[in-house]
């Protein structure tokens, strides 16, 4: 039997050499298919996102290794090159610097993607903030409050780095913003119980009331009636002092008012209660501060009722015919402060009620920071028998705080500030892909912290008029603090290591 591989026909050939071709060579090509490609572990929200936790955490950490390298060491270098002609090469991962604290960390690199390159700019800020904070939150709610406020600046930080790439100042400036708006958003709902709290001992504007009625009737039992020569002894202080001061009936009316009031006590006994309503209608000739003669009248005024205070609180020898004079004076001296600070709280509730009503005309109720400022303004230019503290208070409102004004700064992004802020941030959203939006949400957080920020400082003011300037204090300096820290921490995290 022959060999199989001779017995087998030859495999036809195309090509023209008579001695054949070799099989292999003829034989036809098999397609090979496509190679798969490997699985990218280092792409996704998650890997990106944990990359930018441990590079901000590591950014913390290396900051002030990062800060002197890049602002200190490697000037100074650059300076001895020009001056020498030298080489020298500042490293550009020192020893304790962030790239050195990354070594080994399984970080990916950042990703095409730009909602995860927007995911992972906010991890870093969270990073960032954890540093500081694990050492210095004393409460969850504290370790809360400073990843909040780390996380709503690296949102608005990440906006501002999308819209306006290689802009540093863009970013910084973003991410403070975002920072203090839900920062200031955080602490406000921290202190709500806190100031509910504070509250429940301060006695509200009907207690007031109440308790100045109370009083008012308890002088009133006390029996105390004063003599005509109480009366007479005040005419004889008063009426040197006004000639002093130049007062003319014609022009000082509310003056002349209150000697016609203590005109007609004139030659009668009269009890603390017919003396206070007596004081009460002299205490209407106060003018609004509109002229000088104007202010003149109040000037004077004041000078006559507070003779008239001190004959009735300090009576002299035959002023008082009968009654309990102690017991009188004090209930007296009680009734008029409990009736003060509510009328003085009236004042605040109302005005706080007018803004509200002002901003809710204008549409979309966007102004309401504005209008609370303006009409607690108008109380602390024509208000009377404010304390010195609550004059202040009112003047923070009216003028607002450094932190406040920047928050209502920010929140002019917001869409609830009118018609034109919204179709603005419509029209941004269609060129910017959307990103415009997440500015919008982060002067939404802005402007919602600046209006919380204001409201509470009405509320403190409030408490503090009702209490007769004993208001609890409520703030929580503490969740403030780690807030602050969280957001400068990440920060420096998020700027430490650009070159």
């Amino acid at each position: 039997m022959a060999n199989w591989w001779e017995a087998a026909p030859l495999v036809e050939q195309t090509q023209t050499d008579t001695a054949g071709g070799n099989w292999w060579e003829a034989a036809p090509l098999v397609e090979q298919s496509a190679p798969q490609p490997q699985a990218d572990d280092q792409s996704g929200y998650g890997s990106q996102m944990f990359s930018g936790l441990m590079e901000g955490a590591t950014g913390a950490l290396g900051a002030p290794v990062d800060l002197m390298n890049n602002f200190v060491v490697k000037p100074a270098v650059s300076g001895v090159n020009a001056l020498f002609g030298t080489n020298i090469k500042a490293s550009d991962a020192p020893l304790g610097g962030s790239s050195g604290l990354r070594q080994g960390l399984a970080i990916s690199p950042e990703s095409d993607d730009s909602g995860q390159q927007f995911a992972r700019r906010v991890s870093q800020s969270v990073g960032g903030a954890i540093v500081p904070l694990a050492g210095t939150a004393q409460t969850a709610g504290q370790l809360a409050a400073g990843l909040g406020a780390a996380a709503g600046g690296g949102v608005v930080g990440a906006t501002a780095q999308q819209l306006f790439p290689d802009n540093i100042g863009a970013e910084i400036a973003g991410e403070l913003l975002g920072g203090i708006g839900s920062g200031g958003a955080i602490a406000g709902i921290a202190n709500r119980s806190a100031r509910k709290a504070a509250e429940r001992s301060i006695p509200s504007i009907e207690q007031l009331k109440q308790g100045a009625k109370d009083a008012y009737e308890a002088a009133d039992n006390a029996g105390v009636v004063y003599s005509p020569n109480a009366i007479e002894k005040l005419k004889s202080t008063i009426v040197p002092e006004l000639a002093d001061f130049g007062y003319r009936p014609d022009l000082h009316s509310g003056v002349k008012n209150a000697l016609d009031v203590i005109g007609e006590l004139s030659g009668k006994n009269i009890t603390l209660k017919g003396l206070e309503q007596a004081r009460k209608a002299m205490g209407a000739g106060y003018k609004g501060p509109l002229s000088d003669f104007r202010k003149e009248n109040n000037a004077a005024l004041k000078k006559v009722i507070d003779s008239f205070d001190n004959m009735v609180t300090k009576p002299g020898r035959g002023d008082i015919l009968m009654g309990n004079q102690q017991e009188g004076i004090r209930a007296l001296q009680q009734a008029r402060n409990l009736w003060q600070r509510s009328a003085k709280a009236e004042q605040i509730e109302y005005a706080f009620n007018k803004a509200k009503d002002r901003a809710g005309k204008a549409g979309t109720g966007g102004n309401i920071d504005n209008t609370i400022r303006q009409e607690i303004d108008k109380v602390r230019q024509k208000g009377k028998g404010f304390t010195v503290g609550e004059q202040r208070a009112m003047a923070e409102i009216a003028n607002g705080t450094a932190v406040r004004n920047l928050l209502r700064l920010g929140g002019g992004l917001s869409p609830t500030r009118g018609g034109l802020p919204l179709l603005l941030n419509a029209g941004a959203a269609l060129g910017t892909g959307g990103l415009s939006l997440a500015a919008s949400g982060g002067g939404l957080a802005a402007k919602m912290a600046a209006d919380h920020s204001t409201k509470s400082a009405v509320d403190r003011l409030s408490a503090l008029i009702r209490s007769g300037g004993n208001a609890p204090k409520w703030t929580t300096g503490e969740l403030n603090n780690r807030i602050i820290e969280a957001l400068l921490a990440s920060q420096a995290a998020s700027q430490s290591d650009k070159k």
